[in-house]
């Protein structure tokens, strides 16, 4: 009696811890639940890269503004803003050259970054910075 006992409680545990081993498999199920787990993985990934390129924004505008400043090396000016911008005036004489540049974000995140990436679609390309005056190679004035 205690054998059959026994026996009846293992298949008894069986059917409750188990259920899934009298479910029959499906190919398909199995797929469409692969696919939404990718998808899903796929939407948190683009939304984490949107942040991430927001806030790369956030961080080289504030960069941009605190460190231009009156005094700065062209070396170092160009260095963090880049090789694109407006040339609004320019006066080469025989002992020094006056210009007047005009940033925009959009020409800073193209240079930063590249004029494919996530953070210039997101940029307002058109806004200004701030437009700087040089004179013998060092800033002499920021208006912004």
């Amino acid at each position: 009696m205690s054998f059959k006992l026994c026996s009846f409680c293992v298949v008894a545990s069986l059917a409750v811890f188990f259920p899934a081993c009298w479910r029959k498999w499906n190919p398909d199920e199995q797929f469409a639940e692969q696919m939404r787990a990718r998808e899903e993985m796929r939407t948190k990934a683009q939304a984490r890269q949107e942040q991430e390129a927001k806030e790369n924004l956030i961080k080289i505008e504030r960069e941009a503004l605190v460190q231009v400043r009156v005094g700065m090396p062209l070396a170092e000016l160009n260095k963090l803003m880049g090789y694109r911008f407006e040339v609004l005036a320019s006066l080469p004489t025989a002992g020094s050259t006056w210009e007047t540049r005009r940033y925009r974000m959009g020409q800073l995140v193209a240079s930063t970054w590249s004029p494919v990436s996530l953070e210039y679609g997101f940029c307002d390309k058109d806004r200004k910075l701030f437009t700087v005056t040089l004179a013998n190679g060092v800033v002499r004035g920021v208006e912004y």
